[in-house]
């Protein structure tokens, strides 16, 4: 029999998401890119909260509060798969549960809302485009609802149809924001180029860097005043400067 999976929601029993060692040697890693004389890590770290518009929620997975996914084959709840696959599976079973929900009212869309994702790597190629395709499975939630309501409430007048209908648009905007640690494999060609189809598609990146790792304290329950290793800080001007360079060509296009 499989375990359940662990969770610890933001304090709870004192623990925390992450040890002080996943942190350091996983999270906030100070080497320069291409040193292959460090050990990197080979296992990726998932943190992610979800939210709804929903009354009825889903019970398996508390909305908006913080949950963990391993891909290390060494942790006794490995699922198996990339971990953003892993999240990708549990965010299709959310969402269809919060589909079968009543609604509470008739312009109001159900399922998912928002999701924030934590990585201590980047995704890969693969993982980006699963992610665009997911996004774009709850996109067509949102434009099914959007359908129905044209339809069975376009006689009501063009005014209250138009307020109805824009009332439905922003309660039904699908946000999804990713903040990673590292760069995985940044010398890929293909992982650079599924970052950029992230941005295309509105999902919005952002780096583990300065004051941003406040946000991760408070997600992992350390203390905001958690110094960062030797030689990160410096790191990490790489990391703007690539993820920068990343967005001035997708604005460019």
């Amino acid at each position: 029999m499989v375990p359940p999976p662990v969770i610890f929601p933001t304090g709870a029993n004192n623990q925390t998401f992450v040890s002080k060692a996943d942190f350091q040697e996983k999270f906030a890693i100070p080497y320069r890119y291409g040193d292959k004389s460090k050990p990197w890590p080979h296992t990726t770290i998932l943190l992610y909260k979800y939210s709804s518009n929903a009354i009825t929620k889903y019970p398996v997975i508390p909305e908006n509060t913080w949950q963990r996914i391993d891909n290390d084959p060494r942790n006794a709840y490995y699922e198996g798969g990339h971990a953003e696959s892993i999240l990708i599976k549990k965010m299709t079973k959310t969402q269809e549960h919060l589909k079968k929900q009543p609604y509470n009212d008739r312009e109001s869309y159900n399922g998912i809302h928002t999701i924030e994702v934590i990585l201590n790597y980047s995704p890969c190629h693969c993982c980006s485009t699963k992610l665009c395709d997911f996004k774009k499975i709850l996109e067509r939630d949102v434009s099914a609802l959007e359908l129905t309501v044209c339809s069975n409430d376009s006689k009501d007048g063009d005014d209250a149809f138009a307020t109805m209908f824009q009332s439905l648009r922003t309660k039904g905007n699908v946000d999804i924001k990713i903040t990673f640690a590292n760069f995985y494999k940044y010398y890929s060609k293909e992982n650079m180029e599924g970052l950029k189809e992230l941005l295309r598609n509105d999902i919005e990146l952002d780096l583990l860097t300065g004051d941003t790792w406040l946000n991760f304290f408070d997600a992992v329950g350390f203390d905001r005043t958690t110094e960062l290793p030797i030689g990160r800080k410096d790191r990490e001007k790489a990391d703007e400067k690539m993820l920068e360079n990343i967005m001035l060509e997708i604005n460019e296009l």
